[in-house]
């Protein structure tokens, strides 16, 4: 008998360790331990860019004339946003990413866009309140970033670790005749923007997490003008 209670005990102990089990931490799903503040580095190693000033031409098909930085805040809810700076076979481009963090991948993908600032003009009326930015730009370069958050120890922390692509697109102004409603006036004479693609460049992603803390982009900076077009007003 002695022996029989002592094997039903210990089936009540096992049993209720695998009840335990059921409702203890979930350490896969967990977004907290992948928000905070990372910092990074695009190195180009390919691509077939054209210049944007020398008016064509393979300029480099190794990439090695690229290189751009980025900051970015992934909070535990909402997309996480930054801001990131390339230089590109001469030409700097500034800009924004979007992207999301899967805390059950431990991934991080996100959408790039940077423009070329040809023109950077503010307008304040002290006496209205009324304060305007304009932002001028002649080309885009738009991308992906595909990224895996490798957590280490204590002493190395926590990285980003993957690779992208950019393509560079150059604005071209073209003249286009629309009939005037008022036919005893002449035709109005527009200027419509079209994006020509020039190049494209492929690249590594390396960073680390900064901070725990969740650091965004200011509402007036220059990732959230960007619009798809030549000319971009915030207020």
């Amino acid at each position: 008998m002695k022996k029989v209670l002592s094997l039903l005990v210990a089936f009540v102990f096992l049993q209720v360790q695998t009840w335990a089990l059921s409702g203890g931490p979930q350490y896969g799903g967990n977004q907290a331990a992948v928000s905070g503040t990372y910092a990074g580095v695009f190195t180009g190693i390919g691509g077939t860019a054209t210049a944007l000033t020398s008016g064509g031409g393979l300029v480099d098909s190794l990439g090695t004339n690229a290189v751009g930085l980025f900051v970015i805040g992934v909070p535990q809810v909402d997309l996480a946003t930054g801001t990131m700076a390339i230089f590109f076979e001469g030409t700097f481009f500034q800009g924004g990413i979007l992207g999301i963090a899967d805390p059950n991948k431990q991934t991080l993908t996100g959408v790039c866009q940077g423009i070329h600032i040809t023109e950077l003009s503010t307008f304040n009326d002290l006496f209205f309140g009324v304060s305007q930015r304009t932002v001028n730009y002649d080309s885009r370069a738009d991308g992906t970033i595909k990224t895996e958050i490798k957590r280490g120890n204590l002493s190395q922390g926590t990285t980003l670790q993957g690779t992208g692509a950019f393509t560079v697109s150059v604005l071209v102004d073209t003249l286009v005749t629309i009939p005037n409603p008022d036919p005893t006036l002449p035709p109005i004479v527009a200027v419509l923007q079209t994006s020509i693609p020039t190049g494209s460049l492929t690249f590594t992603v390396d960073g680390f997490k900064q901070s725990d803390q969740v650091t965004a982009p200011k509402q007036d900076s220059i990732a959230s003008l960007l619009n798809g077009s030549g000319t971009a007003i915030g207020g």
